[in-house]
């Protein structure tokens, strides 16, 4: 509610997005340009207080908010500035769908219920309050039945989630779901080894999920590495417990099955509406994106171990808090950015330590399938986001990533790996202190850690708090 719109991680362009599925988009290209829908909204309720430069404005305070303005002339130039922008070619328009047409029912919705202009707006961004409560309430349960008499994890994971800083659920943006899509799809994964196997359709079901979450966000596409790692899990599993390997392969065909297919018609409708496979080549083209030939891969300030560094350090920061800024300064502290790096590679050092050194009994097999697949999901992930910088010249004029600075830096990009990632977390701590000897309950370091965080998260939004374009203006407006 303090956030005004439109933010400066292409939240306009997920807005537009949004406002196309609600009408019934289909992806095609040539003309993707922003929804007269779109524009009014994001001229009339948009600020321009997350662009303007510093000292732009006496007391970082622009002019008024123009739905306060009801003047003709007032409303004849909003007129005219929103047919500017639909002009303007909106580059996510062929991004995976799953997000938008969520958000798209949930605007409609809205509008059922009465809501319009900039209500209607945060309408839309309650949606992401109750994803995060039912990623919290997924995550509590899912602890509880893979991780029995760990209360660290049990209740630490939850804690976290609750203090954890990453500002993009504040906003707009497909990346919000990548966590409950990849936790459901795990969950129902693991359910695959049981003993006696589930019922077939549980198996499509979970392939079903894999594929789901691939189409909430594109930089998903390591989670399919985790299903391939089922894959030759669920075929194990049942000849164990069968004994007769024909038998085994139904289960897992349907498991494949239920991957491939939803990407293999998304992929096709891509082709043919769009001219190819992934949707990107519109968005890459608008950016200034080329791809590199194989002798230009080699020469990046990625294979140096500065720039392996700030890699590294970079996604991390940014998988914490966020990337977003106010008059052009990011919203962080670079002493809790710290925090952030050191604690993570401490931890999940640990953690790592404490996975090698286990040989698990079949009671705690499970466990150990979550330690693995979390583990190699972030590692995936990193990969991928390395990959992307090294696979594209970014031209002279795009800002991120850029030729100066060629690295993919956006840790929201690996938020399918939260909830894996904070079961590490907690349980290096817990190991950390048990070897140690510290007598302190993890869950004490943990509430405070995470109190650490509200309060500087406090100091440093309370800018945008006093921001005349957000909620609480609007309903004193």
């Amino acid at each position: 509610m303090a956030f005004p719109f439109f933010n400066n991680v292409d939240e306009h362009c997920h807005f537009d997005v949004i406002v196309k599925y609600a009408s019934g988009y289909h992806p095609h290209t040539g003309d993707n340009l922003f929804e007269p829908e779109s524009t009014t909204a994001m001229v009339r309720y948009g600020t321009p207080e997350y662009f303007a430069q510093p000292g732009q404005y006496p007391s970082n305070q622009p002019p008024s908010p123009l739905w306060k303005d009801n003047q003709p002339q007032s409303r004849q130039i909003l007129q005219e500035i929103a047919s500017s922008w639909t002009k303007g070619v909106n580059f996510e328009s062929a991004a995976p769908p799953v997000y938008y047409i969520l958000a798209g029912n949930w605007y409609n919705l809205g509008k059922l219920l009465g809501l319009s202009g900039g209500v209607l707006l945060y309408w839309l961004r309650f949606l992401n309050l109750v994803l995060y409560l039912l990623l919290m309430v997924l995550s509590w349960h899912f602890c509880q039945r893979f991780f029995p008499g760990n209360s660290t994890v049990q209740f630490g994971v939850p804690l976290l989630l609750a203090f954890f800083p990453q500002d993009v659920f504040y906003f707009l943006n497909s990346d919000i779901l990548s966590p409950l899509s990849f936790l459901l799809a795990f969950w129902l994964m693991m359910t695959l080894l049981r003993q006696p196997p589930p019922d077939r359709r549980i198996f499509l079901l979970a392939g079903i999920a894999v594929a789901a979450t691939v189409l909430v966000k594109l930089s998903n596409l390591p989670v399919l590495g985790i299903a391939f790692v089922f894959f030759l899990l669920i075929i194990r599993h049942l000849k164990a417990q069968t004994g007769t390997p024909g038998i085994t392969w139904h289960a897992p065909v349907l498991f494949a099955c239920g991957v491939l297919l939803p990407l293999l018609l998304w992929g096709g409708g891509n082709r043919y509406a769009v001219g190819d496979w992934t949707g990107t080549t519109e968005k890459t083209a608008f950016l200034g994106w080329q791809l590199k030939s194989w002798r230009e891969l080699l020469p990046h300030p990625l294979f140096t171990a500065a720039g392996t560094r700030f890699f590294l350090a970079e996604n991390l920061k940014t998988f914490w808090r966020g990337e977003t800024v106010w008059f052009m300064q990011r919203l962080r502290s670079p002493l809790m950015d710290m925090v952030y790096v050191v604690t993570t590679l401490v931890f999940l050092g640990a953690s790592m330590l404490q996975f090698i050194k286990i040989r698990p009994l079949p009671p705690a097999r499970e466990t150990h399938v979550i330690r693995f697949c979390g583990f190699l999901l972030i590692g995936l992930l990193l990969f991928y986001l390395a990959g992307l910088s090294l696979l594209y010249d970014f031209g002279p004029q795009c800002p991120y990533p850029s030729r100066a600075n060629p690295y993919f830096t956006s840790g929201r990009l690996m938020l399918a790996a939260l909830v894996p990632f904070l079961i590490l977390y907690t349980e290096g701590l817990d190991a950390l202190l048990r070897w140690g000897k510290v007598k302190w309950h993890p869950l004490i370091v943990l509430l405070l850690l995470g109190m650490t965080v509200t309060i500087v998260e406090v100091i440093l939004k309370a800018p945008v708090s006093r921001s005349h374009f957000n909620l609480f203006h609007l309903y004193s407006s």
